[in-house]
């Protein structure tokens, strides 16, 4: 982490000029953090936009004009911990996020699609004995997206963009439907990133808690292990009653 040379914004989203009181805690501490630390970052804070997603492309068009080198984007109903922000930026790799649990009190969900080969999680580890997990969709609510990466989308989609003044905007998120089905900006902007050449990746370790009526907390890493263990109870209590069936077969 001392090593990091670069200069990164730190930018959220605000519906109604509201922001959860976890999230005011987390970004005041993360922040004190990065000043602290002797971080070179600004904090871009933006509200009153009904279009979110042109609230979003018009802050990332704005940073890549600027001399900023990352921007992390976080969302105002999220808490974290000031060294799951650490962690995003002591990544190298240009996409980099972390992974909230849905506000869905039924189900426990984290918004994400693992890159899948043969049956088994593509990754990297890390020094720290953890790892990066490669991904086809992310969510934008705990993200680092480095100005290489946007540039990689602009030489891909050069003329996606609008301009109502006068200054190049350009459509990195936006909702879809294809197929008649909806896809979300979140999912848009990470697809087309990876049809640009841009990996994703996450950091299954930072540790977020999701605001709706009360907080959704939970790593994804916590969840990952946690399928594990269940598929292998089930496969366990399957071969247990595959085998007292042979035994109950040859009784018979």
């Amino acid at each position: 982490m001392w090593d990091y040379k670069r200069k990164v914004v730190i930018a959220t989203f605000f519906y109604k000029q509201q922001g959860y009181l976890d999230y005011i805690n987390s970004i005041t501490t993360s922040l004190l953090v990065l000043e602290r630390m002797k971080f070179k970052f600004d904090y871009w804070p933006t509200s009153g936009n009904f279009h979110m997603a042109l609230c979003v492309n018009d802050v990332l068009s704005k940073f890549l004009r600027s001399d900023y080198d990352d921007i992390v984007l976080i969302d105002s109903d999220e808490g974290f911990d000031a060294d799951s922000l650490m962690r995003l930026l002591m990544h190298d790799e240009e996409i980099v996020c972390g992974v909230y649990r849905l506000t869905n009190p039924k189900k426990r969900e984290y918004p994400v699609c693992l890159k899948n080969d043969d049956g088994s999680f593509v990754g990297k580890m890390l020094p720290d004995g953890n790892c990066l997990l490669e991904a086809d969709k992310v969510p934008g609510g705990f993200i680092k997206i480095s100005k290489t990466a946007l540039e990689k989308w602009v030489k891909a989609y050069p003329d996606d963009w609008l301009n109502p003044e006068n200054e190049k905007i350009y459509t990195f998120f936006k909702d879809v439907i294809r197929d008649h089905v909806f896809n979300g900006m979140d999912y848009i902007f990470t697809e087309t990133m990876r049809e640009a050449g841009v990996k994703l990746w996450v950091d299954p370790t930072c540790k977020i808690r999701h605001w709706g009526m009360f907080s959704y907390e939970g790593t994804l890493d916590e969840h990952l292990r946690l399928l594990k263990v269940n598929q292998e109870s089930k496969w366990a209590f399957d071969e247990v009653a595959k085998m007292a069936k042979e035994v109950e077969e040859r009784r018979g």
